[in-house]
């Protein structure tokens, strides 16, 4: 069952107590605390808590036989509490739920972390331009996106990422080295120096010019050393990436009537000669010697 959270529903409890003036003392030394409190009479006072403490509250209240004459309620779930008392407990509780887990949904409050926070009033409003604001829904937010978009606001940020953390939304922003310069001709893209596949490329800084699964050869620009902001100026900028390219790789070992011993020796050699790290390999003898096919992984 959903857990109440404090701060969504609070009580106004009317009590009839033997020297009420003791009671909040009684409730604090009980973990219980009063937002408010008043005395009405020589035995009547009036005490505000927050409902997260109602069971403990009515169980004090029960054990020390005091009197509750009425209780009225306050904050977002007020609503609820008036369905129960009018169409019954059970449909009550299904309100509550539907309730709680709606207000789960709801961003209370943006963070900005990180190095990159000196930026926070700018991120904020950037967020406010995305459509990103307090109450929005947690729902319709494309994480993903909403980092590379931020990234993109503001050159000096080199990192960027959004997650959910209750009902905070928190940017974690991190501070580039040094500031970017405008794009010039001595900007130097990531270049490939394999040809093969790619199995993984991640950009922190930078452009990425192409995706997982993308054939490249030796020479083709894997990541560019700029970025793009909203208003479609580039800077540049250096590149913090990691990518990962699949190479398949070739050996022949010559040598004459080849055995299974040949090619063994041929597989030792290959891997030797191979400067990755590699994640599969295989043999076929043939007229003349053995051939080796290695799969190789390059990291850049």
């Amino acid at each position: 069952m959903a857990k109440m959270k404090s701060g969504f529903l609070r009580a106004s409890v009317l009590l009839r107590v033997e020297s009420p003036e003791y009671l909040p003392v009684l409730l604090a030394k009980k973990g219980i605390k009063v937002i408010d409190f008043r005395l009405l009479g020589v035995k009547e006072c009036l005490v505000t808590i927050d409902c997260v403490y109602f069971r403990k509250f009515f169980a004090i209240c029960k054990n020390m036989c005091y009197n509750i004459l009425s209780v009225k309620y306050k904050g977002i779930l007020s609503p609820v509490m008036l369905i129960i008392k009018r169409a019954g407990v059970f449909v009550g509780i299904i309100a509550f739920l539907c309730c709680s887990l709606a207000l789960s949904n709801l961003v209370y409050e943006i963070d900005v972390i990180g190095s990159g926070s000196i930026f926070k009033n700018e991120t904020i409003l950037t967020l406010n331009e995305m459509g990103v604001k307090k109450y929005s829904t947690f729902s319709s937010i494309d994480y993903e996106s909403l980092a590379k978009n931020l990234l993109k606001s503001n050159e000096r940020l080199a990192f960027v990422s959004a997650e959910k953390k209750g009902n905070r939304l928190v940017i974690k922003a991190e501070l580039g080295a040094y500031p970017p310069t405008v794009l010039d001709k001595q900007t130097e893209n990531l270049v490939s120096l394999y040809d093969g596949v790619i199995e993984e490329i991640a950009v922190l800084r930078g452009t990425a010019l192409k995706s997982v699964g993308d054939k490249v050869s030796k020479g083709d620009e894997l990541v560019g050393a700029y970025v793009v902001k909203k208003d479609e100026s580039i800077y540049q900028t250096f590149i913090i990436a990691r990518v990962k390219i699949l190479a398949t790789e070739k050996y022949f070992h010559p040598c004459e009537n080849p055995s299974i011993e040949d090619a063994r020796s041929a597989l030792v050699i290959a891997e030797f000669l191979s400067s990755g790290e590699v994640t599969k390999k295989s043999y076929e003898i043939c007229e003349g010697g053995v051939e080796v096919t290695l799969t190789v992984r390059y990291v850049t």
